[in-house]
């Protein structure tokens, strides 16, 4: 798993196959120089042919958040269709809002044609929200130009001019 980022670098393309790996940062602690990382990375790939989906996932259990301090878990999917596109997936549980203690989910999640164009949408939610949720959203053509960053009125009442996606 760790050579699979230079093999695309190299060839243009995902090499074929597939695997798993756990990174556990409690092992790190035996030894004389290390780092203030905590918790597992649980990693998963796979890439069946040239032609066909990669697919890399990764679960974080009780790793630290640099920002707060506390121990958190958090989840990383990432695929792409040779010729089609593609799409990414990030959330995390912890405490985003200063103002409470309750913990919320933050969540990334973007997709784009094999053109370029696509968009991304952040969602918050739980917690110390006085809302449902809180979201920001973001369409781009094929140049990675903004087409559409919506204002809080019209997200909520689904205005998603000119990204190009119909759904969320």
């Amino acid at each position: 798993m760790g050579c699979w980022p230079a093999a695309v670098a190299v060839s243009g393309r995902a090499p074929e196959g597939a695997g798993s790996c756990v990174r556990d940062w409690a092992c790190s602690q035996w030894l004389q120089e290390h780092d203030r990382n905590a918790g597992k990375a649980c990693c998963g790939y796979s890439c069946p042919s040239p032609t066909a989906q990669v697919e890399i996932g990764v679960t974080f259990t009780q790793i630290r958040d640099d920002e707060t301090g506390m121990l958190v878990d958090a989840t990383y999917a990432y695929a792409e269709t040779p010729g089609a596109g593609g799409s990414f997936q990030f959330s995390v549980i912890k405490d985003a809002i200063a103002t409470s203690a309750a913990l919320e989910t933050v969540s990334v999640r973007s997709r784009w044609l094999q053109t370029g164009a696509g968009r991304s949408d952040v969602k918050l939610t739980g917690g110390g929200l006085v809302a449902p949720q809180a979201t920001a959203n973001e369409g781009w053509d094929p140049q990675c130009l903004s087409t559409h960053r919506p204002t809080p009125a019209a997200a909520r009442q689904g205005a998603w001019v000119g990204a190009g996606w119909g759904t969320r």
